[in-house]
């Protein structure tokens, strides 16, 4: 756990880069999973708001 808090002038170039990149690929990653769960909801409260109008 010691890597983990070791100043960023001790890392290269290419790790601050990679860690950068490692990073950045979760942030693409958490937000498009995000989007699958707000369209998983939309189509649930569209599918609620049909069936009320059937019954």
């Amino acid at each position: 756990m010691t890597d983990k808090y070791e100043p960023l002038c001790s890392a290269t170039k290419e790790e601050i880069i990679e860690k950068y990149k490692e990073e950045f690929h979760l942030y693409i990653f958490d937000c498009w999973l995000l989007k699958q769960r707000k369209n998983a909801i939309i189509k649930i409260i569209s599918q609620e708001e049909k069936y009320d109008e059937i019954f």
